[in-house]
């Protein structure tokens, strides 16, 4: 699975928590904490939703493979 948005592969970066997320990855706007999830997970959000929080517009697609 992957993370896609307007036909495009979503570089989704990842930190700790939501201090670390926004001094490491704040400028570029696509970044999700550890603990703010985990927040969304412990209120029942399913992994879609949680994703959907964060990235707003993207969705998630299957990547295939196909040997030439």
């Amino acid at each position: 699975m992957i993370l896609s948005y307007s036909g495009g592969i979503v570089e989704s970066l990842y930190a700790s928590n939501a201090k670390v997320s926004a001094e490491a990855h704040g400028h570029r706007g696509a970044s999700m904490s550890h603990t703010g999830a985990q927040q969304l997970a412990s209120q029942g959000l399913p992994f879609n939703a949680i994703l959907g929080s964060y990235y707003a517009g993207a969705s998630l697609a299957r990547l295939t493979w196909h040997d030439q």
